[in-house]
């Protein structure tokens, strides 16, 4: 930072604070310009949260803590736990969205086990349960004229009668040669006896084993024939009537047009009419329900419904067949709706019709009963496309905020604020400690959040002795106090310790001056510069121990100069005894 500060933007002097001591210098009552009052402080920052207490004018840093956990952590918690939950709106949750929950929504619980088990209940649930919505984009509603609507399924009818018809016609001829050929093998294998081999030839041909199973093939054929000839007449016959009664029909008014239907005059009769129409309502409502629930079953994998259709479809593809000729007959219908999805058919228009008619009847004469009706049918109401871009928070409204106080939610071996603070504490002497919890002093972003300051005073009441008095305060502007605290001192600062240029370069970009609103600088050793042209004293002291210590190879040239010095003595001594011998017996003579 110094490096940055002085390199790039030339600024003349730099001091550096602590923010959680310059907020508690801006918040103190009795402000002085360089002490600071006795005091704790609970500084929760975006990474960490620092517990810094203060006596006698300072804080006391070799006995502060620290706790790696803050609001980012927070942030991430809930913004994973809301991935894993959600994860079909895995793009539109964030982490600033989640931010902005923890900002928002987000509190501290006084009791967390005791509020955790209140989620349970169903009605706390629906009470107290967040919904956050999420962005999307509505489909456009087309709207279609329901005249229209009709002319479009009459004319789709049309078509899949004239495809029927056409596939029948082309049935029909093919039966038809079929019967020809069959009787033409008839007629030609009576002119021959069973014992000849033309007369196998024939049955072979025609695929039977004998003369009658070749007549009943033909009549079956032939009986099908007439059937389908019958059922072609039958359609076009049809179909002239149709179209005549489509030039005659007048055109239905919908059910907003319709006449709303009266009850009678007489008290009895009306009621008895109200009744049949809520029955009637109530009929139409539990024909709905039923195929809802049967198209949930037959979606499912193990329920007899879809065992059922599972069953029907095997059978089916057991059948050999030489063509897929499914759904000409008329009795296919029955097995199609048999194993249809949607159990039997979908709401018709006719019955949506009645309903949207004894709704208004029932609105009008008996409104208690469809607002009855609807309480008890809400859980079984589909969801709308805005419910199911819908976040519902519950216990993560108060586990996220949790985090402070059990760090160990999130893997951090680490123990939470009221730990921490209950560790400080116990560092310092009884009389310390009343002078430290007379004024604690929380500070930083998070601590903005609803209950923080409610569960800090309810975890020191437990810590502190029994009727002992101590403050919890919060700070003015959390987030802006460090700043006003440092604006405060500024000019007092730059004047007494602030670092220069000039002591820059001296000393580097890690130089720190000491002073009440900053952390104590540890001031390093000198580096010892070292000459290369000079020996250094381990190479003297391995010279002398050189000059010493001598090598073995001088020890042995000094043996054999002694060796040698010995052996040229020798001579020497032995012709001196021997001339000392001598002069010793020439004076015995001359005796």
């Amino acid at each position: 930072m110094s490096e940055m500060l002085f390199e790039c933007y030339n600024v003349p002097k730099i001091a550096y604070c602590v923010d959680g001591l310059a907020s508690y210098y801006y918040n103190q009552e009795s402000s002085n310009s360089s002490t600071l009052a006795d005091g704790l402080i609970i500084n929760i920052g975006q990474h960490t949260i620092h517990v810094i207490p203060v006596l006698d004018g300072g804080a006391v840093t070799n006995k502060s803590r620290r706790i790696k956990i803050g609001g980012h952590s927070m942030t991430k918690f809930l913004y994973r736990w809301l991935q894993l939950q959600y994860s079909q709106h895995s793009n539109s949750i964030t982490l600033s969205r989640a931010e902005e929950l923890i900002h928002n929504r987000i509190r501290i619980a006084c009791e967390f086990q005791a509020e955790l088990s209140e989620w349970t209940d169903t009605e706390y649930y629906e009470k107290n349960v967040l919904k956050v919505q999420l962005p999307y984009t509505a489909p456009v509603a087309v709207t279609v004229d329901p005249n229209v609507q009709r002319e479009r399924r009459r004319e789709a009818a049309k078509r899949l009668v004239l495809i029927n018809a056409r596939k029948r016609e082309e049935k029909l001829i093919e039966d038809e040669a079929e019967v020809e050929r069959l009787l033409e093998l008839v007629e030609a294998m009576s002119e021959f006896t069973p014992c000849q081999p033309e007369y196998q030839h024939a049955l072979e041909e025609a695929g039977v084993s004998s003369m009658d199973e070749l007549k009943k093939r033909v009549a079956t054929l032939q009986q099908k024939i007439r059937k389908t000839r019958n059922k072609l007449l039958q359609d076009s016959t049809a179909g002239v009537v149709a179209d005549e009664q489509e030039e005659k029909e007048v055109p239905v008014a919908g059910p907003s047009s319709r006449a709303v239907a009266t009850p009678p005059s007489d008290p009895a009769e009306a009621a008895e009419w109200l009744a049949s129409q809520q029955r009637e309502w109530s009929e139409i409502q539990l024909r709905r329900q039923a195929r809802r629930s049967r198209r949930t079953e037959m979606a499912k994998r193990r329920t007899v419904a879809s065992q059922e259709r599972m069953r029907i479809i095997s059978q089916l593809a057991k059948r050999e067949k030489k063509d897929d000729n499914f759904g000409i007959r008329d009795e296919d219908w029955d097995v199609y709706k048999a194993i249809n999805k949607e159990g039997g058919g979908s709401d018709s228009e006719e019955e949506e019709e009645k309903l949207q008619e004894l709704e208004v009847v029932l609105k009008q004469h008996s409104p208690g009963f469809l607002a009855a009706a609807a309480g008890s049918a809400d859980h079984d109401k589909p969801l709308t496309i805005a419910e199911r871009y819908q976040l519902h928070l519950s216990t993560e409204l108060i586990r996220t905020g949790e985090l402070l106080f059990q760090p160990s939610m999130v893997g951090l071996e680490q123990g939470g604020l009221a730990d921490t603070v209950e560790y400080v504490l116990k560092l310092f002497t009884a009389e310390e400690q009343q002078r430290l919890v007379n004024n604690v002093l929380v500070t930083g972003g998070p601590a903005d959040m609803p209950g923080l300051i409610t569960r800090i005073r309810a975890q020191l009441q437990a810590i502190r002795p029994f009727q002992s008095y101590f403050r919890v305060t919060k700070a003015k502007n959390t987030r802006l106090d460090a700043w006003h605290g440092c604006r405060a001192v500024s000019s007092q600062l730059l004047d007494q310790v602030g670092i220069t240029r000039q002591q820059y370069d001296e000393h580097g970009g890690e130089r720190v001056c000491e002073h009440f609103l900053g952390n104590k600088s540890w001031q390093c050793s000198a580096p010892e510069i070292v000459d290369d042209s000079k020996p250094s004293s381990a190479d003297l002291q391995q010279q002398e121990m050189e000059v010493q210590q001598p090598t073995q190879e001088q020890e042995e040239q000094q043996e054999q100069q002694e060796q040698e010095q010995q052996d040229q003595q020798e001579p020497q001594e032995r012709q001196e005894q021997q001339e000392q011998q001598e002069q010793q017996e020439q004076q015995e003579q001359q005796e």
